[in-house]
């Protein structure tokens, strides 16, 4: 940072204090702060006590090294400009120590050009970071609950005495690091000043009363978290797969799991505030507010359901009674009587028909029976979502099921049927062509077939060319059906997964205190003056809503795949079964 002219200092915007300045001269010089002692030897002795106890020797190694007294700072002038909270900027005269470099023995002004930066106390959460980790609010079971939410400045700490990373990720990382940690330190400089190495001091019988209830809330959700991860990693693929309220239950274990897992690392890690502690901060809070406001919409939407099971009940019956199994069947029989002037196959058609209206006939005696249980079933519901409104989304997913079984099972045998039909054309495509497929070598070869083998084949395919309209079109039916019925599958499941992870925390962060969700750095220029040239400021540039919300970009896109109306219509025309998307959200 520094040039044959000019020497860079990072310089804090709330020091105005004549003294003894401290600090590092790695990788940049950066003031953290001013000792205000009478001897330069009780200053180095003041700034050595500190860098002494526990709290701030892992800490060393996050600087780049140990701070330093690099000189004395004096004071000739303030100038006014419109950034500064105090409405002023300082204006120091250094001298630097000679021990150091050369090139940083400096009093000409002229020769120097100041970075300001801002000192946050710790408890603020205020933070400077280079990026904003999009990986904080990936969804469930995308990455690991743990790793995922460290960020890129964990990575960096792990790697610092490698090659792999580059030199300027180092510097970003141990001059951040700095700047987050002067406010703390000029702190405890502080108490050592006043001779109070506690700032909150506490009797031996405070310090015994908070240890005891810490280790019986540590015994406690140490056993939750067991028992949860135990739910969560049950061995139940093929039931998670089948029921939505168990894929819910799963995700909503995991997360409360997670939560107990980020309170242990927040409590770890409360030694000192970081980067990478203050995602974990937003995290573990958003998680929060996520299961609370999951509850609340759950409440309102259970007192609905409960006060109005009756009506809910009645409508619910009279629209399967009528759409379902009246209207179906309805289509049925005139689709048995060559409709619109097609002339299909009378005896497939009969039998098409007759099979699955009779299948429906016994789903509708089914549900006749069942309807008497539908306002329990409602009241049910509506009891459930007490416990979250994803709760009572997956309940309905998994009624939606129930309540559409039959069009799923004549939609699976006139689509076997449409599939083998299929099958069956494309062979015959490869017989007329003098072609067969090799199963050993996975590939198609030339072969000759004989007169009675292609005789053969010319019946199948006259069979095929008569039976083919009556197939399709009873395929095509139920077919739509059933693209509907997934269709309200994708709306209830891109409803679940909103409730489930909107940031809306992160978000009232970024809107109350941006500062406090930090997403990169800027430097922005105030007002030059004449004796004082290039005034900069290290300034916090929040996330953008696109990073905030990178998490429904990554489940639009997950369901986009999957739900794409191009891969629809080509499992239609194949044969394929439209299945509804299984994973946790």
């Amino acid at each position: 940072m520094s040039t044959a002219n000019t020497t860079t200092i990072f310089w804090p915007i709330d020091v105005h204090q004549a003294g003894f300045i401290y600090g590092w001269t790695t990788p940049a010089l950066c003031i953290a702060g001013v000792i205000q002692s009478d001897q330069e030897s009780e200053a180095m002795s003041k700034l050595d006590s500190i860098q002494d106890t526990t709290r701030w020797k892992p800490l060393i190694e996050r600087w780049g090294g140990r701070p330093f007294v690099l000189g004395r700072c004096s004071f000739a002038e303030r100038v006014v400009t419109r950034h500064s909270s105090p409405g002023t900027l300082p204006h120091p005269i250094l001298e630097i120590r000679s021990e150091f470099p050369k090139s940083l023995v400096l009093t000409n002004l002229s020769q120097l050009q100041f970075i300001y930066y801002h000192r946050h106390d710790a408890t603020s959460m205020r933070l400077y970071a280079s990026e904003f980790p999009r990986s904080l609010f990936a969804l469930q079971g995308r990455s690991s609950s743990t790793d995922s939410h460290k960020g890129h400045y964990t990575n960096v700490k792990e790697n610092a005495d490698t090659t792999q990373v580059s030199s300027s990720k180092l510097y970003t990382y141990f001059l951040l690091n700095q700047w987050n940690s002067a406010k703390s330190l000029q702190h405890s400089m502080d108490d050592v000043h006043s001779r109070n190495p506690h700032r909150h001091p506490s009797s031996k019988y405070s310090t015994a009363w908070t240890k005891r209830p810490r280790r019986f809330i540590s015994t406690v959700s140490s056993y939750i978290r067991g028992r949860l991860n135990v739910i969560s990693s049950a061995s139940l693929p093929s039931y998670r797969n089948l029921s939505f309220t168990a894929q819910q239950l799963d995700v909503r274990a995991g997360t409360i799991s997670s939560l107990f897992s980020l309170s242990q690392t927040l409590h770890e890690q409360s030694s000192a505030v970081t980067p990478s502690s203050s995602f974990l901060y937003i995290k573990f809070y958003n998680s929060v507010w996520v299961i609370l406001n999951d509850i609340t919409v759950g409440m309102a939407l259970g007192t609905f359901l409960c006060k109005n099971r009756m009506v809910l009940a009645a409508h619910l019956t009279h629209v399967m009674e009528t759409w379902s199994v009246q209207w179906l069947q309805r289509v049925l029989v005139w689709l048995d009587s060559w409709p619109a002037g097609l002339k299909l196959n009378t005896e497939l058609g009969r039998f098409y028909s007759h099979t699955l209206i009779g299948l429906i006939a016994v789903w509708n005696t089914a549900f006749q029976q069942t309807a008497p249980l539908l306002p329990g079933t409602i009241g049910l519901v509506g009891l459930t979502s007490f416990l979250g409104a994803t709760l009572a989304i997956s309940l309905a997913s998994d009624l939606l099921c129930v309540l559409t079984a039959h069009m799923y099972v004549c939609y699976r045998l006139v689509a076997v049927v449409y599939y083998h039909q299929l099958q069956l054309v494309g062979s015959l495509w490869k017989l007329f062509r003098g072609k067969r497929y090799n199963a050993l070598r996975n590939r198609t070869d030339t072969w000759d077939y004989d007169i009675d083998q292609l005789l053969l084949g010319t019946i199948l395919f006259t069979l095929v060319a008569y039976l083919s309209p009556t197939i399709t079109l009873y395929y095509a039916l139920f077919a739509l059906l059933r693209l509907s019925i997934v269709f309200l599958h994708a709306i209830l499941q891109t409803l679940l997964a909103f409730i489930s992870h909107f940031p809306l925390f992160a978000l009232m962060l970024r809107v109350k205190d941006p500062w406090r969700v930090p997403g990169g750095i800027y430097l922005s220029p105030q007002t030059k003056s004449k004796s004082m040239q290039n005034v900069l400021v290290v300034e916090n540039c929040p996330p953008t809503l696109s990073a905030i919300f990178f998490q429904y970009a990554e489940l639009w896109t997950w369901l986009a795949r999957h739900y794409h109306p191009i891969q629809l219509l080509r499992c239609i025309v194949t044969g394929a079964f439209l299945t509804v998307v299984t994973g946790s959200f």
